[in-house]
């Protein structure tokens, strides 16, 4: 009844007709076939719209695929063989973008080419609203301009064994890894262009320009690095991660900084002007680049302040957890307990946030439990007890640095030191959807924004109410800044 309503009040517009028999047999068509699928009758609505003639709408009735699957193939193979490969990176990145996009923001990314330092407007399609044509039925837009795929079994299908296996479909297939791949070059492209080796905005104004000329700059630079952690090994990926952190790239480099930092308008001038690419490689989870880094004569800077508040690479791995890159830095010498500006070290961090493997791995390579920050005195013990982690608290002060290692490790020179083994690496260092925390935070640091100290506790629409479990107490939540 839903259906046949549906195609009725569609139909009619579509076609722009008033015959009512022809209107009835579409309903009648499509009621009895949809199995009650709202998609797979929407899809047939809008394939039906293109016909013609009453005898075309006929005959396709005649044809209808069978299931979703049948339909979405339909739908492709009906491309013109000079747009697969455009079709096919809408679907990728409306697939496996981070968060919705805007009709304007996947405009311009269809139009990022691999390896050019500039958008060429000629290989720009010709208006937004091309992409949805070219989508069809798979894709929707919303009255507030962003576009999606039109349903999640769009995405399931189009990451399917059966459109793997279908000749003719095959080459919309897309593969998970291989897609964040994809994305995260197109963003690292984007974030290189040469229209941003001008540096950082000079002026608040100049960055609301920027941001509005560059459409696509906010998610390339808050989600690269998302795609690269998800995505299959490749050397071109890694070559354009490290040309983003090359010194002849720095005013590129400080570019994305400012983006990343300003979380809002009125934050554009907030970034550190000190940054360094270990830090943020650190901060981000970035393994090979870190390994990179440190194996070139500019990854010296291992023991640099590199965020707004000094913290060193460090600082970074060990508020998000990155148990492994730790390890790989003190390898390599940074100083486990190297305090930022406000005299805060990364067992200060790591304690607030219940980093449990992180503390550790920092106790036994002597971060000092003592040390005392610069607001009133507390020590990492202190930060544990005021995040409301008294076990942790108990671990840092009963720990005995010479139960946990040999004594030859303790006042040496650490460049070169083996990290221990004691602990496993098992344990995940790298976290993809970041959720705020219980932890302390001290007033001296700006936050960010009130999802450092809030939580959603439920959500209400209508009449419908959903509340959420808020004991926040798993190691991998995380209540800290990459920047």
């Amino acid at each position: 009844m839903f259906v046949g309503s549906l195609s009725s009040i569609t139909f009619r517009k579509s076609t722009k007709t008033s015959n009512a028999d022809v209107h009835s047999l579409v309903s009648s068509s499509l009621s009895s076939k949809s199995t009650g699928s709202f998609q797979w009758a929407a899809c047939q609505l809008d394939s039906l719209s293109h016909c013609r003639t009453i005898r075309g709408i006929k005959k396709s009735l005649e044809t209808l695929p069978q299931g979703l699957s049948e339909t979405y193939a339909k739908l492709l193979v009906q491309c013109s063989p000079t747009d697969v490969v455009l079709v096919r990176k809408i679907m990728t990145w409306l697939a496996f973008s981070s968060v919705p996009l805007t009709l304007h923001q996947l405009w311009e990314a269809l139009a990022i080419e691999k390896g050019q330092k500039v958008i060429d407007g000629e290989n720009r399609l010709r208006s937004p609203q091309d992409i949805l044509l070219l989508g069809s039925s798979l894709l929707s837009a919303s009255s507030d301009g962003h576009v999606a795929l039109s349903h999640l079994s769009v995405r399931d299908y189009l990451v399917s064994s059966e459109i793997r296996n279908n000749p003719a479909t095959a080459p919309y297939a897309l593969d998970p890894s291989m897609s964040h791949k994809e994305l995260a070059q197109d963003c690292l492209t984007y974030l290189l262009l040469s229209n941003l080796s001008a540096g950082p905005s000079d002026t608040e104004e100049e960055h609301l320009s920027r941001l509005e000329q560059f459409p696509l700059l906010q998610y390339a630079t808050k989600y690269w690095f998302y795609h690269a952690r998800k995505a299959a090994a490749d050397d071109e990926l890694r070559s354009l991660t490290m040309n983003l952190f090359a010194p002849d790239a720095r005013d590129n480099f400080m570019s994305w900084v400012q983006v990343l930092n300003a979380d809002s308008p009125f934050k554009w001038n907030v970034f550190p002007r000190h940054a360094t690419p270990i830090y943020y490689a650190a901060s981000l989870g970035l393994d090979e680049a870190v390994e990179s880094l440190l194996a070139l004569t500019w990854g010296e800077e291992i023991n640099a302040p590199g965020s707004r508040f000094g913290g060193t690479p460090i600082h970074a791995a060990a508020i998000r957890g990155h148990v492994t890159i730790i390890k790989k830095l003190i390898a390599a010498g940074a100083d486990p307990g190297k305090a930022d500006f406000n005299k805060v070290t990364p067992l200060h961090s790591a304690a607030s946030r219940r980093r449990m493997e992180t503390i550790r791995v920092l106790l036994e390579h002597g971060a000092p439990r003592e040390a005392k920050d610069g607001m009133d005195g507390k020590t990492p013990a202190d930060w544990a007890r005021l995040s409301g982690h008294e076990d942790v608290a108990k671990m840092i002060e009963t720990f005995s640095e010479k139960a946990a290692r040999d004594k030859e490790y303790e006042g040496g020179s650490r460049r070169g030191a083996s990290p221990p083994e004691t602990f496993s690496d098992s344990i995940p260092h790298t976290i993809d959807v970041w959720q705020p925390g219980v932890c302390f935070f001290p007033d001296f640091y700006e936050k960010r924004s009130g999802l450092d100290c809030s939580r959603i506790v439920g959500i209400t629409v209508g009449e419908e109410s959903c509340t959420f479990d808020n004991d926040f107490t798993s190691e991998e939540q995380d209540g800290g800044s990459a920047q």
